[in-house]
């Protein structure tokens, strides 16, 4: 028995290992892009092997047993309509950089479609992995936080940068590793003011350098956290409900810029000017572009050239950012995305797992209306864990049932 009980563990400590591997070169901190000179030069080759080497195990994964969910394909049909329009507009984008980047997405895609398939110990290392790599990743961005002068570092071309990432940057690696960060703590039983604790802990150097969107994003989470624990409550929260709630928000702040309605809170509470820091403004001029090409959008652009177009170098809201690339038939894809999250969170939402990866999908998505970063891994990772959520629950927790939508 006890020999039974060591070859798990060491099975275990091979899978979240091997995941951590797998994982860790798609979470590459993004002040190394910063990084001057031979060092910097030879981390970023480092990393671009790993990585290279990474998605190449994933292949082999995959090639050894083939399963492509819907929400892979799907995702990978709008990489494919992005690059058309890419190519269509004759834009700057480099095709080597968009393919990959949609390459990077699909192999984190295809990583979860593989460990959804292989039992409860996969997806239960990936939840680990994700939690040991993220969470130091998470750390050292807070003791930079606390540490250097004024939360930031300082590179070459009088640069700021936070350890991952300028102003809301690293809020994209933080908001959407909170609910992995509670998954574990849930499969660990750990009591809940333990899980508030780690919570604090992890969102610390958000609420520190007060990034708005970042803020406002944790600060849902949180909130969400504690309506958990409201049992009569718990139902209102759901993935139809949020939606209805993101695309209110959508029209509201983007299309109707109802921003005057909200200025004392804008201008009192979160310290910006009416114009949400000049968003107003650029989502005009990038609606504007996507009047005049609306059916397949602009294509990808290079900073630099956003920056002649609209003032900036993306739209500020991922869901303008997807038509102003993609157009509509794009859009109506990255839709039908969204739609595949339905039925599992539906089906989950009962359980405490279900339920946190629908409230971290919430909070990204929030962090999203005000930003929109190319290619967000570890938001197109989320994503892809809320879609096994029927798969990853039952794996982190023997007890949860699982109900109809």
């Amino acid at each position: 028995m006890m020999e039974k009980m060591r070859d798990a563990r060491v099975r275990a400590l091979c899978s979240t290992l091997f995941m951590i591997f797998v994982l860790a070169p798609f979470f590459r901190p993004p002040s190394f892009f910063s990084m001057e000179g031979v060092l910097g030069a030879r981390i970023n080759q480092a990393y671009a092997i790993w990585k290279a080497l990474s998605m190449l195990l994933i292949g082999l994964l995959f090639l050894a047993k083939p399963r492509l969910s819907p929400l892979t394909a799907v995702l990978a049909a709008y990489q494919c309509l992005a690059l058309a329009s890419t190519l269509i507009n004759h834009s700057d984008y480099g095709v080597y950089d968009w393919a990959n980047n949609a390459a990077s997405i699909g192999a984190l895609c295809l990583l979860a479609d593989i460990a959804a398939d292989q039992g409860d110990r996969a997806p239960r290392a990936m939840v680990k992995a994700l939690f040991l790599w993220l969470g130091a990743l998470c750390l050292v961005n807070l003791a930079t936080v606390l540490l250097v002068k004024s939360g930031h570092d300082l590179y070459p071309g009088e640069i700021d940068y936070y350890f991952m990432g300028l102003d809301n940057k690293h809020g994209f690696f933080i908001i959407p590793f909170l609910p992995v960060a509670m998954l574990y703590a849930w499969n660990r039983r750990w009591p809940f003011a333990a899980q508030l604790a780690l919570l604090v802990i992890l969102s610390a150097s958000i609420y520190i350098t007060w990034s708005a969107s970042s803020v406002v994003a944790a600060s849902a989470f949180i909130a969400l956290l504690f309506v958990w624990q409201l049992k009569h409550c718990r139902r209102a929260c759901n993935i139809g409900v949020y939606y209805g709630v993101l695309a209110a928000v959508f029209l509201l702040i983007v299309v109707f810029r109802a921003t005057e309605q909200f200025a004392f809170i804008i201008e009192n509470v979160l310290h910006k000017d009416v114009t949400l820091s000049r968003r107003t403004p650029l989502w005009a001029a990038c609606l504007q572009y996507i009047r005049a090409r609306p059916w397949l959008g602009n294509g990808i652009y290079t900073s630099e050239t956003m920056h002649a177009m609209v003032g900036a170098n993306h739209c500020h809201n991922v869901l303008l950012e997807s038509l102003f690339e993609t157009g509509v038939a794009g859009f109506a894809v990255y839709l039908a995305a969204l739609g595949l999250l339905v039925k599992p969170l539906m089906r989950t939402r009962e359980t405490f797992g279900g339920y946190i990866l629908a409230a971290g999908f919430f909070s990204t998505m929030l962090l999203l209306q005000a930003e929109s970063p190319g290619f967000p891994y570890p938001f197109y990772l989320l994503f892809a864990l809320c879609y096994h959520a029927e798969q990853l629950v039952p794996a982190l927790d023997p007890d949860a049932e699982i109900t109809a939508p």
